[in-house]
């Protein structure tokens, strides 16, 4: 968050640049991420609606102009209490956002370029997928259908549906238990 700069969201494409990053241990701001790459993550309608209150910012200005530090201990820490799960840090948020794409069927190759990593072990580290998002997966054998097709069935009926995860992300569902991670007492909203 301390390394997105207005001069990274490209409106026209609908894409954040990760270019920077920002050092915890230094207090300083990186001109290049921790592999060296530049990398782009499209934006989704909801990021999308956000970022555009931020239009017309100056070029050189933070797009989220707060402390870091403080966000985490006024608002994030709060929410996880709220919600009764377990602490976790926010940096374990890409673990979460990993294991909903893959169980929403997006391939892991795609996930490792949108998290930005050269190896595709480390995405698979990342990925922490119920116990149950192969259900029905097999039926590909026994039907004529298109494997997307079945997959896109299986999905949206028996794991998550797009507007649950857009629910689990809203303030009202911050009580709703983290479909990852449903089997335990409290859950947790990453790591399995």
């Amino acid at each position: 968050m301390e390394g997105l700069y207005r001069d990274c969201i490209d409106f026209e494409r609908r894409m954040i640049i990760v270019r920077r990053s920002f050092s915890t241990k230094t207090g300083k701001l990186k001109e290049y991420t921790k592999s060296k790459k530049i990398r782009r993550v499209p934006m989704n309608d909801r990021v999308f609606a956000i970022m555009k209150k931020r239009f017309f910012l100056p070029m050189t200005a933070r797009v989220f102009d707060c402390d870091f530090q403080h966000f985490v201990q006024r608002w994030f820490k709060p929410a996880q209490l709220k919600a009764g799960v377990r602490a976790i840090s926010f940096h374990d948020l890409r673990h979460t956002f990993a294991s909903l794409l893959a169980m929403a069927g997006v391939s892991v190759f795609d996930i490792q370029k949108l998290m930005g990593h050269s190896d595709i072990k480390t995405t698979m580290r990342y990925m922490h997928l119920a116990p149950e998002h192969l259900n029905g997966i097999t039926d590909v054998l026994l039907s004529r259908k298109p494997r997307a097709q079945l997959l896109q069935t299986t999905i949206s009926t028996e794991t998550i549906g797009t507007s649950e995860i857009q629910e689990m992300f809203t303030k009202s569902s911050l009580n709703a238990k983290h479909p990852i991670t449903q089997e335990s007492k409290k859950p947790r909203l990453s790591r399995a």
